[in-house]
């Protein structure tokens, strides 16, 4: 795209250097997947910690009492 069109657009030439610069399309880029993997790790460490706590469970390593208190079993 030419700076004419964009300035057709109400674009401005700062603009157009910030979205032609590799520096910050690279950190666009690296931003937006830091971003995606928190938002995926978020959901899925709940999940891990929950399989987690049900595997130590059914191994026999902890239990839970009628309070819904967990107790260390085995060591």
């Amino acid at each position: 795209m030419d700076i004419v069109q964009l300035s057709e657009i109400g674009l401005s030439s700062t603009l157009y250097d910030m979205f032609s610069d590799p520096f910050l399309q690279t950190c666009f880029v690296a931003g937006s997947i830091g971003y995606i993997s928190f938002l995926l790790g978020k959901s899925s460490k709940e999940k891990t910690i929950e399989k987690t706590l049900d595997y130590l469970i059914k191994e026999g390593y902890l239990h839970t009492d009628k309070d819904g208190d967990i107790k260390i079993i085995k060591k």
